[in-house]
């Protein structure tokens, strides 16, 4: 299997919905990664895709808290058919803050009676252990290059990311990320997309416990959308992280040891 395959096929998009938005009419589209650790299958992805107007502390109209109560939905890519409504059922995740003294979950704030989190800084990654089986596999729709050349087909089975692949970065490799960006929004069930493929990144250095990535070219925004939670690879399919946003001209990801290190707390908070 080629590095595009690898990438392609480990990408997932996942989509954002209101809970009294039953049109479909605002959408928030990101990116999400399975991953298997410690013998369990996790998804992953940036927790500003999963709590798009509640990024800073989820405290929603009647100042009750709703720290779950988005729809969320998986792209099955034959057709480009939105899918999986069951992913509002199956999923619900942990979401962390970081301050002097360490790393809190939203559940240890809440026990605290903590309401008002102004001096933690969230980190940006949602993370849910899979405890149900998927309803329905997943496929890859066709990734072509400029020239329309196929990279990857389209139909095959998308995959998982195993914790073995996690790395730390280092300044001569080459670093990817890809996706599928908004494009053209038809109705409540199809919508069309742009093939995203970010090539040749360069590492820069850890910056405020994020790594820091340079594009080769400058940034356009458009070009970016809905990368938020994909996994960042090097040129032999190692992981380094999750992209999570766009800082001046540079990429910030969040290092793979981070989520491990979050993982890990939401175990132990389980016991």
């Amino acid at each position: 299997m080629n590095l595009n395959e690898i990438i392609w096929r480990n990408n997932y998009q996942l989509i954002t919905i209101d809970p009294d938005d039953n049109n479909f009419s605002d959408p928030f589209y990101g990116s999400a990664f399975f991953l298997t650790y410690k013998k369990r299958i996790w998804f992953i992805t940036a927790n500003h895709v999963v709590h798009p107007d509640l990024f800073d502390y989820c405290i929603h109209r009647d100042n009750q808290e709703h720290p779950y109560e988005y729809k969320y939905f998986l792209v099955n890519n034959e057709n480009s058919r939105i899918k999986l409504e069951e992913l509002t059922h199956l999923l619900r995740f942990s979401f962390f803050y970081k301050h002097e003294q360490g790393i809190f979950s939203y559940e240890d704030l809440k026990n605290a009676g903590i309401n008002a989190p102004s001096l933690f800084k969230i980190i940006d990654i949602a993370l849910c252990e899979l405890k149900n089986v998927l309803p329905e596999t997943f496929l890859t729709h066709r990734l072509s290059d400029v020239n329309e050349n196929i990279l990857v087909k389209e139909g095959l089975t998308k995959l998982l990311i195993s914790s073995e692949q996690f790395i730390e970065p280092n300044i001569n490799d080459q670093y990817f990320i890809y996706g599928a960006v908004k494009n053209k929004y038809i109705d409540e069930h199809n919508f069309n997309r742009c093939n995203a493929m970010h090539c040749n990144l360069q590492y820069v250095k850890e910056h405020e416990e994020q790594y820091m990535f340079k594009n080769p070219t400058a940034i356009t925004q458009d070009e970016w959308q809905a990368i938020s939670g994909s996994a960042v690879f090097n040129q032999d399919g190692k992981v380094v992280g999750i992209a999570v946003r766009i800082y001046l001209n540079s990429i910030m990801a969040i290092p793979s040891k981070t989520i491990l290190e979050l993982i890990d707390r939401v175990i132990e908070q389980n016991k």
